[in-house]
């Protein structure tokens, strides 16, 4: 966790990010704007803490008996589960 919010602090720099929005293909688009800021590490760390905290026992422990992995249920739920109760 220590490593990315090492980057909350201290960015790549200009040449890297246009670099990056370069290969991207966004030169010239309006969504270079939008995207840098839009998954910047503080809103993923937000967003990481209010999954973890919101998914009940109770449906990871009906996964378990249903047979789904560990893995297959953090994806799964996240979008069947717990995004529609997020709005």
């Amino acid at each position: 966790m220590k490593m990315f919010t090492f980057t909350m602090f201290f960015s790549g720099g200009i040449v890297p990010t246009y670099i990056l929005m370069n290969n991207l293909h966004l030169i010239d688009n309006f969504w270079v704007m939008i995207l840098p800021s839009a998954v910047g590490m503080f809103n993923v760390i937000i967003m990481r803490t209010y999954f973890q905290t919101n998914i009940p026992q109770e449906l990871e422990d009906a996964a378990n008996v249903d047979g789904c992995r560990t893995s297959v249920f953090c994806c799964v739920s996240r979008f069947r589960c717990q995004f529609p109760s997020s709005w």
